[in-house]
């Protein structure tokens, strides 16, 4: 009796190959940008905190706990603050590698990763803005490499959120939380204040309608919030850029700028990133950084055709409906 799929085997190998000439793209793309590339070990110190829960805990022979690999954004910024504190700036690494995390809603999952970072450059708000330019071209230049023509690139603040947080007297803490979750009926009922600041963050739109309204206020993050956006507009990226005032990502560590990587095809995000300013200072030498990593299997699925496309993340509807991105969510 046949114990294999017929085929299975020719599955499998044909599988390797396409994610091996995806990576081969991505490190193209990446070392023709001045990126270098950096390896970390799989196995790490379990000294990440809450921003690591999710990885997996070993124990070596002497007893000593140890994570398995969870992420890379972490390892890095340890190596450039302990090993490379005086190094060339801003540094620019890429890498690409195995991670591993139990996802809620998922489970375990063992995940092919590339992505680089950005350590160190200029200061103040017009350099982060360059740092930020950078990064989200860079990620738009590696999806049109891959053959994701058709992407989007959902840009939050976690800064902004931050600064119209304390302006409405919010309870900072639930309020990130409830905007994590994107459960903005939660975020309404935290506080007294709380249904106007979900009605303002369940707004998305496109750049034109964000500058024409869409971002409130005028504080520092608010206003270096509105200058990324033009500036991606200058670089031609406005037509892939959903402005997402409300967006927050899981990390606590981030500082400024974060992202959302969607194609059509899969109904997840196929990469995120941001500005994480102070995660350097954990390991001693504070330092201004911005990366990204794609999800190399999600991208795949999403090139091949193979996840279920009425699933797709609401987002692209509705930023590619007659006449552009409205405002709320559906």
């Amino acid at each position: 009796m046949e114990s294999r799929p017929l085929g299975a085997l020719d599955a499998v190998l044909g599988a390797v190959a396409r994610r091996r000439r995806l990576e081969g793209i991505l490190r193209q793309t990446l070392e023709q940008r001045g990126y270098l590339e950096v390896a970390v070990p799989l196995l790490q110190p379990t000294d990440g905190g809450a921003d690591w829960a999710a990885a997996y805990r070993v124990l070596d022979q002497d007893g000593r706990v140890m994570d398995l690999r969870p992420d890379v954004t972490g390892p890095v910024a340890r190596l450039c603050a302990a090993g490379d504190a005086h190094g060339p700036r801003p540094r620019r690494l890429y890498y690409q590698a195995t991670i591993f995390r139990r996802i809620p809603g998922e489970g375990p999952r063992e995940i092919a990763q590339a992505g680089a970072e950005r350590i160190g450059g200029a200061g103040g708000a017009d350099g982060r803005i360059t740092g930020d330019a950078e990064v989200l071209q860079l990620v738009a230049e590696c999806l049109r490499r891959a053959g994701a023509e058709r992407h989007l690139l959902a840009v939050g603040n976690a800064a902004y959120v931050r600064e119209r947080l304390a302006s409405a007297g919010m309870d900072a803490a639930a309020a990130e939380e409830a905007l994590r979750a994107r459960d903005f009926v939660g975020l309404a009922a935290t506080d007294s204040g709380g249904a106007g600041i979900a009605a303002e963050f369940s707004w998305r739109g496109d750049i034109a309608a964000a500058l024409d309204g869409g971002i409130r206020g005028d504080g520092p993050a608010a206003n270096e919030f509105a200058d990324l956006l033009r500036a991606m507009t200058a670089a031609g990226l406005a037509q892939v850029v959903l402005v997402e005032p409300g967006l927050l990502l899981p990390g606590s560590y981030y500082t400024g700028t974060v992202f959302e990587i969607l194609v059509p095809g899969v109904p997840w995000p196929v990469g995120d990133g941001g500005r994480y300013d102070r995660l350097l200072e954990r390991w001693g030498h504070p330092e201004q950084a911005v990366g990204f990593a794609l999800d190399c299997d999600r991208l795949l699925r999403a090139l091949d055709g193979e996840a279920p496309e009425e699933r797709t993340r609401h987002a692209w509807a509705a930023v590619r409906a007659p006449g552009g991105a409205g405002g709320g969510r559906a």
